[in-house]
């Protein structure tokens, strides 16, 4: 007990003598603090600006199908095949930190499914962001153009030949019907001959309403869940840099600053050994 005692009471003496000499070194803290902040300050200045532009791109779909998987669009953004493209394209180095992709689930829950490619670009400058951006939502577009339009053009030679054989049908229809009511009125006509062209009418009118279910849901899908690849908006430019941030670096190295007048400052604090 008077062991626990006596260092109860000489721990006391160092967290008060630690606080006096701080009290005593306000002066040089204050100004290390200061001098920190200024430094991080101009700092800030002197380091290069990295501005940001994003660009969300809709990967497009042929009757339900996505045209590519928007992890595979996003990994190829990323690849070094791709970059190099984009140099080319823009008739400038791109470095491999300066693009990044990824893909954005467009549902909820299991079954959500990949739909938008956010992609990022970073530039010296707000005007080569945007226009790195505005690149690779070409590139992108380009790439799947040729699938989309040749599913569209199938598609549309289907709907064609349908309309066609339901033209043909219809037509077939109106003369069998005529045929049929003419015989109808002629008694010299038998019933098994007349049952057996009401038949065909029946079988034709079955292949009518397949033909029209079929070209109508080909529409329909055309007109709901086919869209080209593009961006859901032009790629904007930057308002201002995204690093660095001032007010970050000017914060971070005015901590550093003063942890570091205080370290200093306890280090000179002389110690007592306890015996």
């Amino acid at each position: 007990m008077a062991e626990t005692s006596e260092r109860a009471t000489s721990v006391a003496p160092d967290a008060l003598g630690d606080l006096a000499a701080l009290w005593r070194a306000r002066g040089i803290l204050l100004g290390t603090t200061l001098i920190a902040a200024a430094c991080g300050l101009a700092l800030s200045f002197l380091v290069p600006p990295t501005y940001e532009s994003e660009a969300n791109i809709r990967v497009g779909q042929a009757f339900g199908r996505p045209l590519e998987n928007a992890y595979a669009v996003a990994a190829l953004i990323g690849s070094e095949g791709f970059r190099s493209q984009l140099a080319e394209a823009l008739g400038r180095p791109v470095p491999r930190r300066s693009v990044r992709a990824e893909a954005v689930e467009g549902g909820v829950g299991a079954a959500a499914a990949p739909v938008y490619v956010k992609v990022t670009a970073r530039s010296d400058g707000p005007e080569t962001a945007r226009a790195v951006a505005q690149k690779i939502v070409d590139l992108v577009i380009e790439r799947h153009r040729r699938d989309y339009e040749t599913s569209v053009t199938k598609s549309r030679a289907f709907q064609d030949t349908l309309g066609a054989q339901i033209a043909g049908i219809e037509h077939a229809l109106s003369e069998m019907e005529a045929t049929l009511g003419k015989m109808r009125l002629n008694p010299g006509v038998s019933a098994p001959a007349i049952l057996l062209l009401q038949g065909q009418v029946e079988e034709k009118q079955t292949q009518l309403l397949t033909f029209a279910r079929e070209l109508r849901d080909s529409e329909i899908a055309e007109a709901t869940v086919t869209f080209p690849t593009q961006a859901l908006a032009p790629p904007p430019a930057p308002s201002g840099p995204t690093w660095p941030v001032r007010v970050v670096v000017t914060a971070v190295s005015t901590g550093l600053g003063l942890m570091a007048a205080i370290a200093w400052t306890l280090l000179r604090v002389p110690r007592t050994q306890a015996p």
